[in-house]
């Protein structure tokens, strides 16, 4: 385990997206191997749910960080809430994810 830059121990995982599918799986193999785990997803109940249910079931520090990813300006104040409790990120699984339907040209990406 190392320090970041701000010299907060790196000790979590973070992974967004954890309420379901990927992610929730992938939070249950990284709390069964004993893994602290910083979860994060829009889905308030899910995820409080999964939060309790790793605790039980792993014994592990779990933190529920309900947070929609697809709001502009969201992983700012992720990063932000991070840094005030002093949580280190050591792996980060990127899972969240949004859609968009309809032809890519029609797209504005900007």
């Amino acid at each position: 385990m190392g320090t970041g830059s701000s010299g907060i121990p790196l000790t979590h995982t973070l992974i967004t997206g954890a309420s379901a599918g990927l992610g929730l799986e992938l939070a249950r193999l990284f709390a069964a191997a004993g893994e602290p785990l910083v979860l994060v997803a829009r889905n308030a109940d899910r995820l409080t749910a999964l939060g309790d249910i790793l605790r039980r079931d792993h014994e592990v520090d779990v933190r529920v960080l309900v947070t929609d990813l697809g709001v502009p300006g969201a992983a700012d104040e992720l990063v932000a809430r991070l840094a005030d409790e002093n949580l280190g990120i050591r792996h980060l699984v990127n899972n969240a994810g949004i859609g968009a339907y309809g032809p890519v040209a029609a797209r504005d990406w900007s």
